[in-house]
């Protein structure tokens, strides 16, 4: 994945302290014939960041489809919008 420079953080006390901060995270997984599913899933990741355990409730059929499959977690830990009216003066 490519990550600007301004936007890299090699700290991993500081990726840990960001993963766990965030508490959720959008799990995508995907079939070998290009069908994605996505849930938002609560989670929580080992000290050595080398597993994550998330739990999907039991009537959410996508838990069944991940056997093999393809999956990205994306944990959105700071959210934010700018306007593209932002600055500019009102008329």
């Amino acid at each position: 994945m490519y990550v600007p420079g301004p936007n890299a953080v090699d700290d991993r006390t500081v990726v840990l302290e960001l993963l766990r901060s965030a508490g959720v995270g959008h799990l995508v997984s995907g079939d070998s014939g290009g069908a994605l599913e996505s849930t938002v899933l609560p989670f929580v990741v080992d000290d050595g960041m080398t597993a994550m355990r998330a739990h999907f409730a039991r009537a959410d059929p996508h838990w069944r489809t991940l056997d093999g499959a393809g999956a990205l977690m994306i944990v959105p830990v700071v959210d934010a919008y700018v306007s593209p009216s932002y600055g500019r003066s009102p008329t």
